[in-house]
């Protein structure tokens, strides 16, 4: 019986290696199945990854370069997706998969939108027109033999706060001063094809006002009466027996012998304004009248006129008796006999000297024929024209040859002003304009009319790239200024258009600089996310006039950072936002707020080679400011306009502010007034359309 059981056993083999042998089976097929499952899922994290990483790469791309056309930011896009791969192809993107939106920093949610906003949206995908599906190889048991993958990345543009601090000073208004920089500008840029340039900046400003054709009438004072056109014409004019002691002229003009010089000036000021400004400038402002506004055009007068000194020359000694038989000239030979004549005879020769000094303080009144100067000791002291001084008495200091007149650091081949002297015309009235600006009054109480603070003052209303605004006279490079700004802001405003959450947009600032005094820096435009208001404060700004330093850079800046700080250290700046102070200047600083001790104090502390050192507070003392913002992670970013740009200085605060190129420079402007509005919108879009960014989500 056991050996009928062993042998039935042995037939049918023993149960146990059965089981052994199927679950032996079962093990190696779900080995394998995980094996295959760990390799589909380790391609498939693998894939994931790199797509995620491409995807990553292309939204910070993207976002930073939203400010572009689409097409241009597309095609940025797929650049940087394509320095990456997956499945050992570079990744390519869906151009629908690239998507402008705006991200919701509270609820961290992505909202497509038509056009940009505030984030990019890039989807990476494993595609059979791109990458290919990935491969399954677990999944084939199901019949699955690929799947598509994909991977998504949203870049958003850090919300900014952003100051645009503008130089008011005196020189921006130096382009337009017709008396000696028109000529230095036609001059400098002719070979680049510009030759009437700068007489195409003044005829804006003759537009403004209504004073025709460039440069208009004029005329040198004194011609309706007659007067030879020398620098002794108001000397002329009011002398004992000049033109206004005529019987014809009326008795408010008519000068007396017994008129002090003080008295003489004012009938004959009086009459140059009534007679001759009034007919020779018909369009200006305030109307030129002696009645109602002599005080005004007094001191136009005293600008214009040149001063001359009248005072008796002192007898020369007798000439030496002629030898005898020697043959000389015949005014000589007069000469010797009035000396030896008696001064009461009739017979005694009445020489005209070749000097006109000596024709002004010899002639007690005959001025066709002029005594000897011994025959003046019987004069008395103070008769015009003899012993007056100088003249015209109590002149302004405010003449035409001052006010930084002409730049040479900004035009150093310009020449003087001295030809326009004694000359009455919209030219130099323009000049007295532009060099009073917006702040000097030449009167109490009364501005020019180029400022906008002056009742005269001729606004008018242009196109521009944030819509149509209405302007004070088009002074240079001033308005070029305003217009490129205004441009500025309207590129904020296009990008930040379908952010509804006025948290998340960019807000905007307006600091201006000038004096130190009477003003100062001033935040002309608080920080604000409306634009249009942010646009119309730029319309109105104005250079001060050119009467003394008027380029407070650091202060400016000081303020721009007070400004825009956070509400923590008592400014109106937000929490996590960038800060950009973008600096708008023309020339060079030439006014500081910093003790000097601060300033070696700060650089002792933070050396740097773009420091100048050696005691140019003036330069070190804005330099400061940049490196202090820059090591707050601030940007600064300096732009300058005009010929008068010193770029050696803007390159180092560029570098201070960590916004220089590779080479170490700032921005470049031009030089040339017919392009400035243009180089200077390009810069501005430059700095505003590359934000930035940060990866969300």
């Amino acid at each position: 019986m056991n050996d009928q059981c062993h042998q039935s056993a042995k037939r049918s083999g023993h149960p146990r290696r059965g089981v052994t042998l199927v679950l032996a089976a079962i093990f190696t097929v779900v080995m394998l199945g995980v094996i295959a499952f760990a390799i589909d899922l380790g391609h498939v994290v693998l894939v994931r990854t790199q797509l995620q990483v491409a995807a990553d790469s292309a939204a910070m791309a993207a976002a930073a370069s939203m400010g572009l056309p689409r097409n241009e930011m597309l095609a940025v896009a797929n650049e940087y997706a394509g320095y990456h791969s997956a499945q050992a192809k570079s990744v390519e993107l869906l151009d629908e998969e690239i998507e402008y939106g705006t991200w919701d920093t509270t609820t961290r949610t992505f909202t497509p939108s038509p056009t940009h906003g505030n984030a990019i949206r890039v989807t990476a995908r494993t595609h059979a027109s791109t990458t290919g599906e990935s491969k399954m190889f677990f999944g084939k048991i199901f019949g699955r033999f690929s799947f598509a993958q994909k991977a998504s990345a949203v870049a958003m543009a850090n919300p900014r706060d952003i100051c645009f601090v503008v130089d008011l000073s005196g020189s921006m208004n130096d382009d337009s001063e017709p008396c000696w920089a028109t000529k230095a500008i036609n001059k400098t840029f002719a070979s680049d094809g510009y030759p009437t340039i700068g007489n195409d900046l003044v005829q804006q400003l003759y537009d403004d006002f209504g004073y025709g054709r460039y440069s208009g009438p004029e005329q040198y004072i004194g011609k309706p009466f007659r007067i030879k056109s020398n620098k002794w014409a108001y000397a002329e004019l009011t002398r004992n027996g000049g033109p206004l002691t005529k019987r014809r002229i009326p008795r408010r003009y008519r000068i007396r012998n017994w008129d002090n010089e003080t008295t003489r000036k004012r009938k004959a000021y009086s009459a140059l304004i009534d007679y001759q400004i009034r007919r020779v400038m018909r369009n200006v402002k305030p109307t030129p009248n002696s009645s109602t506004n002599y005080a005004y055009w007094e001191k136009y007068l005293d600008y214009i006129i040149r001063p001359v000194k009248v005072a008796p020359l002192l007898p020369p000694p007798p000439p030496p008796k002629p030898p005898v038989g020697l043959l000389l000239p015949q005014h000589q030979l007069n000469w010797y006999a009035a000396w030896k004549a008696d001064s009461s005879e009739e017979s005694i020769p009445r020489l005209m000297p070749q000097n006109p000094e000596q024709q002004l303080a010899m002639a007690p009144g005959a001025w066709e024929g002029v005594l000897l100067p011994q025959l003046l000791v019987g004069v008395k002291p103070g008769t015009p024209p003899n012993s007056r001084g100088w003249l015209p008495p109590n002149q302004d200091s405010d003449r035409i040859h001052k006010f930084n007149n002409p730049n040479k650091s900004t035009f150093p081949n310009a020449k003087g002003v001295w030809q326009y002297r004694n000359q009455i015309g919209y030219r130099t009235y323009l000049q007295f304009m532009l060099d009073h600006g917006r702040d000097l009054k030449p009167v109490g109480g009364q501005y020019v009319p180029l400022s906008k603070h002056s009742q005269y003052c001729p606004w008018h209303d242009e196109e521009t790239a944030g819509g149509t605004f209405s302007f004070p006279p088009r002074a240079q490079p001033m308005h070029a200024a305003r217009r490129a700004l205004i441009a500025a802001i309207q590129v904020v405003k296009e990008r930040n258009a379908s952010i509804t959450d006025s948290q998340q947009q960019d807000w905007v600032s307006i600091v201006t600089f000038d004096t130190l005094s009477n003003g100062g820096p001033v935040v002309k435009q608080s920080l604000t996310a409306d634009y249009d208001q942010a646009m119309l404060a730029c319309t109105d700004l104005q250079a001060v006039g050119d009467k003394r330093s008027t380029t407070a850079t650091e202060s400016g800046m000081i303020v721009a950072r007070e400004h825009i700080c956070k509400e923590s250290e008592g400014g109106q700046g937000r929490y996590s936002t960038n800060k950009i102070v973008v600096l708008l200047t023309d020339g060079l600083p030439n006014l500081y707020s910093s003790s000097n001790a601060e300033i070696d104090a700060f650089m002792a502390e933070n050396s740097s080679d773009n420091f100048y050192g050696g005691g140019y507070y003036w330069f070190d003392a804005p330099l400061m400011q940049a490196m202090q913002m820059q090591m707050d992670k601030w940007y600064t970013f300096p732009v300058g306009v005009g010929l008068g740009t010193d770029y050696n200085f803007m390159d180092r605060m560029a570098r201070m502010g960590e916004t220089a190129n590779d080479d170490g420079e700032s921005s470049r402007g031009s030089g040339n007034p017919a392009e400035y509005e243009q180089r200077l919108t390009e810069i501005f879009e430059e700095i505003i359309t590359n934000p930035k960014v940060r990866l969300v989500q």
